[in-house]
């Protein structure tokens, strides 16, 4: 009999694992995957019982109570819940999806609690980011003047950066690889210049002009733009994103998160996300020519020529 009950407790370990957060005696437990937005008008977070296959019949409905809760001012908002299904070859891919158009504010802590009969099975506790606008200097520039984006009163640095600029009558959207620098005790910021970290990815070079006993000079691809600005979209993330493999280009496909320290009694994540963006004004005019030798290629750095490049 001893025997046999120590393998009955081997074998509850290992299917619970090292996830000490989900009681192996209770007959249900849920799994929680979103993310909170300030910006958004309405909150979705997925909500589903652990012990409840897929394929279930979509009609099913959690017999729970599903509330946020602002732990700054103790508000509570009861959530509502929508049943999403997903057809894949026939098979029905059923989900909760429980939403609330509460106003999320920035810089707040939340916990979305998952109750039966008033009892909290599942919880999950969040922060989302600041919203610190971002400034740019300077104000006007070119292809090669090099931009700085300062993150004035922000945290920590964004998690993602993205550059969005009109030609050939389509938006492009190119991805920002600049390292993010923060000072010690200070802002962080980045710089970019268009010509290389936007436009070289996207827009073909242009022919080379030869002058006559001069330089042969490179017209920048500026001028190819349909417009003469450009955006930098940014996205601020809650510490514990950094925790997990979460994509913030399409914050909406979680992984599976099993062991989740966040997650109180089940599984999933719950994270937070701040987007935004600003303008760069750049010169698209005619007369714009960048001087370059026809043997040598234009060099990567190249000194701002409104005389704020220095990094401090």
């Amino acid at each position: 009999m001893y025997r046999l009950i120590r393998v009955v407790l081997l074998g509850v370990l290992f299917l619970v694992g090292c996830d000490t957060s989900i009681d192996p005696v209770r007959k249900e437990t849920y799994s929680i995957y979103g993310y909170l937005s300030s910006q958004a008008d309405s909150q979705f977070i997925r909500v589903k019982p652990l012990d409840t296959p897929l394929q279930a019949d979509a009609n099913r409905r959690i017999d729970a109570t599903v509330t946020l809760k602002n732990m700054d001012n103790g508000t509570t908002h009861v959530l509502q819940d929508s049943v999403i299904a997903f057809l894949d070859d026939g098979d029905s891919l059923v989900t909760h999806n429980f939403w609330t158009d509460a106003d999320v504010q920035p810089k707040t802590t939340y916990r979305l609690e998952v109750k039966e009969d008033g009892e909290l099975i599942t919880s999950a506790e969040t922060k989302t980011p600041t919203e610190a606008r971002p400034t740019v200097a300077p104000r006007d520039g070119n292809c090669l003047t090099s931009f700085r984006v300062r993150f004035e009163k922000s945290e920590r640095a964004p998690v993602f950066l993205q550059g969005e600029f009109a030609y050939d009558g389509r938006t492009h959207q190119v991805q920002i690889n600049t390292e993010i620098v923060t000072p010690s005790g200070g802002t962080p910021f980045f710089e970019f210049v268009p010509e290389y970290d936007l436009l070289q990815p996207r827009i073909p070079g242009n022919e080379r002009i030869f002058v006559p006993f001069g330089p042969t000079l490179l017209p920048p691809r500026c001028l190819d733009l349909d417009k003469d600005s450009l955006r930098v979209r940014y996205v601020y993330a809650s510490s514990n994103w950094h925790e997990f493999d979460v994509n913030t280009t399409d914050p909406g496909n979680f992984e599976e998160y099993v062991q989740n320290t966040q997650i109180q009694g089940g599984q999933g994540f719950l994270g937070a996300l701040a987007r935004g963006r600003i303008a760069v004004h750049v010169d698209t005019s005619d007369t714009l020519e960048i001087g370059a030798q026809s043997n040598a290629t234009v060099p990567k750095t190249i000194e701002p020529r409104h005389g704020d490049g220095h990094l401090f």
